[in-house]
This record gives structure tokens, sequence and C-alpha cells, in this order.
């Protein structure tokens, strides 16, 4: 994580406490550790001054690896104030794209040589699903590898999954 600190604007008269976790919450330190052990940050507001209908925009950007160990980053907003508990919470979800596109073609293989041959027809309507090989073993290991996205094939039997992520 990159700048959590940088762009954020408190309210007149209240200053804002950044602190980060590496652990999921389970504690928090003052000071950034390494930005890519980041996976929680916590901006808290300082200060009884803060007024009825004050705002606070606070915005961090994140750096993600040249292969992300997820496809989707879920982030989450919760208000609370002192012993009142949560008063309100937003999420927000990116899944990660890439410049890649995926596809080719489902087809009657005929002579079952793995090679399209004239007169061996597409098959429309087939439902592609492509997995994340999560645990890299070149294969699909049900329970273990996730969904990344599905594709349908075309009147001709062609599919194509754009903007794929590289990790897929």
């Amino acid at each position: 994580m990159n700048s959590a600190t940088a762009s954020n604007t408190p309210p007149p008269g209240t200053t804002v406490q950044v602190t980060w976790s590496t652990d999921n919450g389970a504690t928090w330190v003052g000071t950034e550790p390494t930005p890519a052990s980041v996976n929680r940050i916590r901006w808290t507001l300082q200060n009884s001054g803060l007024v009825a209908g004050a705002s606070l925009l606070a915005s961090f950007q994140a750096t993600l690896p040249s292969v992300p160990p997820v496809l989707r980053y879920d982030n989450t907003v919760v208000a609370s104030l002192g012993g009142l508990g949560q008063l309100a919470t937003a999420s927000a979800s990116t899944t990660v794209s890439g410049i890649n596109s995926l596809g080719d073609l489902v087809w009657r293989d005929d002579d079952r040589d793995g090679v399209k041959d004239a007169g061996e027809p597409g098959i429309a309507n087939v439902l592609v699903s492509v997995y994340r090989d999560v645990n890299a073993t070149g294969t699909y290991d049900a329970g273990t590898d996730v969904l990344y996205t599905t594709a349908t094939t075309d009147s001709n039997g062609a599919y194509l999954i754009p903007n794929a992520a590289f990790a897929i």
C-alpha cells in the first residue's frame, strides 16, 4: 500500500491518525510497515471539535505485485463514534483485469486429433469456465481453484474473454 497519508483532508479543527495492520486488524501500528505486508489501514479522527455535517475524504493508492496473490480486492469502510459502536459501513470491490485476451474455438473433433479440420463444425452455446490455478498445478483442483469468469460460444463455436488478468 502506498500514500495512506497523502491527499487526506480532515474537517477543520480535527486531525487524523493513520494506523496500519499486517494481521487483519488484530494489532495496529502507527508507523507504516513494509507496504507489501499491510492488509488494513485505519483512519481515526481525533478532536472533539467535529461538527454535524462535516465530512472526511480519505484515500490511498495500492500498488499490486506483478503477479497478484488474488484477483479481487475488497475495501470496507466502517464509521464508528466513541463507545456507540458501528454507525455505518460501506464496501467496494476491485477486480484485477489485464490487457490479455483469452479465446479460441470449441468444435466437434470428428477424427479426435486435436486439430480443427475442414468440415468439423464449431459448437454453439457451450459454457466455457476459466479458473485461476491457485496452487499452480496446471490442472483444475475442485475446492482450491477459483472461478475467474465464464463465456459462451457464439453460433460458430468461438469465444473471447477480453481484459483477462495475467494470473488466471
